[in-house]
């Protein structure tokens, strides 16, 4: 049981660190490149990780988004 417990904690920390493009964030949301840039830019839509020329979002911060919007 206290190694299920340990692993279940462990996929937990990797969900939080998994970083996502904006191909599976158009896919998750329904919304559009440039809609999501316009949500960017009113700061209504948390900011990606810049890596190089890469874009990259927290998947956890993609999830509190959306669950932020089903509440309103």
């Amino acid at each position: 049981m206290k190694e299920n417990k340990q692993e279940d904690m462990q996929m937990d920390y990797e969900q939080q660190l998994k970083l996502i493009d904006l191909k599976f964030i158009c896919e998750i949301t329904g919304l559009s490149r440039g809609g999501i840039y316009k949500l960017m830019s009113n700061d209504l839509f948390p900011k990606p990780l810049k890596l190089g020329r890469a874009s990259r979002w927290y998947l956890k911060e993609i999830k509190a988004w959306l669950d932020s919007q089903h509440r309103m």
